[in-house]
């Protein structure tokens, strides 16, 4: 999945929260790999796509080791929930 297609999942989804995982993580040693934009730049792509398809969406680009708090989903008011599929709920995220 592209970083335009993950954008219009989110639309599609209804999502509150998401945090772009996986980006850049195949990278050659050495710090020389942070000046390459195609392992570097996917969030920020699936960011400001977000922001224009799915603006309801809070998106959190995550540097790894970094963590956030993310508010749990009342039980019931998620799309999982709606379709009878039980779904995680998590109040923190570790990258």
């Amino acid at each position: 999945m592209t970083p335009v297609e993950a954008a219009e999942a989110l639309s599609l989804l209804g999502a509150r929260t998401a945090i772009p995982i996986h980006w850049g993580t195949i990278h050659p040693a050495g710090p020389v790999w942070t000046s390459m934009p195609f392992l570097t730049e996917p969030p920020h792509l699936f960011a400001r796509e977000s922001a224009r398809r799915a603006p309801m969406t809070d998106v959190r680009v995550l540097s790894p080791g970094d963590s956030t708090v993310v508010r749990a989903v009342p039980e019931g008011d998620s799309l999982l929930d709606s379709l009878g599929i039980p779904s995680a709920r998590t109040d923190r995220v570790l990258v």
